[in-house]
């Protein structure tokens, strides 16, 4: 699965899923290795790619978290 979002260079993110639209969990690359919170790519948008598989039905957002440390 691919996501790609629109994404601020001054902000990290997380991904989550959930099946209702109302209870989130953070989303994994893989059962073992946990997404966590990232910085963007550069430019307008961010892709992340992972395997998932969940139900046949779920949702994705991402949240920005953190602003960025200033240089």
């Amino acid at each position: 699965m691919t996501l790609v979002f629109t994404t601020q260079p001054s902000r990290r993110y997380r991904l989550q899923h959930s099946t209702d639209l109302t209870t989130w969990s953070n989303a994994f690359v893989t059962a073992q290795e946990p997404l966590g919170t990232f910085n963007p790519d550069t430019g307008a948008t961010t892709t992340k790619a992972f395997t998932f598989t969940g139900n046949a039905r779920h949702f994705f957002r991402a949240v920005a978290v953190l602003p960025l440390a200033a240089p």
